[in-house]
């Protein structure tokens, strides 16, 4: 066989370092949500928040539910369920009627 002549290979002086310097990052969707302030109008509004039924998204969990009151970090049900704040994603009063 014959003996091909080999190919230019160029000397690389610097250090390759590409997948560290970038990487894929997925972003998660971001609820707009103010928890403070939800639960300042269910504990502060008009209605009895105790008689109104409302929905609890967490992280790991969702609750249907009657509020029984809060603390400095969780919320208090009627099941006596303690879900921490910084757990919750979404609160919001269930409308029965449409049940």
């Amino acid at each position: 066989m014959k003996k091909l002549p080999e190919i230019y290979k160029k000397r690389v002086q610097k250090e390759i370092r590409n997948n560290k310097e970038y990487a894929y990052v997925r972003k998660e969707e971001k609820i707009n949500f103010d928890l403070e302030k939800s639960l300042f109008e269910i504990f502060h509004g008009k209605k009895n928040f105790t008689r109104k039924k409302v929905m609890i998204q967490t992280k790991n969990h969702s609750y249907e539910t009657y509020l029984l009151g809060k603390t400095k970090d969780a919320i208090i049900t009627f099941e006596n369920d303690y879900i921490p704040k910084k757990d919750i994603l979404r609160i919001q009063f269930i409308d029965e009627k449409n049940l």
